[in-house]
């Protein structure tokens, strides 16, 4: 496997690359690992790339936990800040603020929303 460039930018305090590994990859892995790559080196063209397939229980079943993650993944960008509240508003159920709470305590892919902010409506930042 040919190894791409390192990639660092302003954004990212870290150098990423990409070696050894099998000759060939299927085309889902080599989304997932464009993906990752541009998360942790370059996250502001994430939005550009589509978002890879996530194998665990909690996205393999229809749930408002589910719902919550993949709102948070595909509509609040890398740097930006959202409330509990508004984030139980852009997932269809404004009322369900401290289920967006239980939702993002079982986030199973907690690297995902590290460059993204949730807050509780009362401004504290979340644990």
């Amino acid at each position: 496997m040919e190894c791409p460039p390192p990639i660092c930018t302003k954004e990212a305090s870290v150098t990423c690359e990409l070696c050894e590994g099998p000759e060939e990859m299927t085309e889902p892995l080599k989304q997932c690992t464009a993906w990752l790559s541009a998360y942790f080196c370059e996250p502001r063209i994430t939005e550009k790339l589509p978002i890879p397939s996530f194998h665990h229980p909690v996205f393999e079943q229809a749930s408002f936990t589910r719902q919550v993650l993949w709102t948070l993944l595909r509509d609040v960008k890398f740097g930006e800040t959202v409330s509990y509240k508004q984030l139980a508003d852009l997932a269809g159920n404004s009322k369900a603020a401290r289920a967006v709470g239980g939702a993002m305590r079982s986030n199973p892919e907690k690297f995902w929303s590290l460059g993204k902010g949730s807050l509780l409506s009362s401004s504290y930042v979340s644990p």
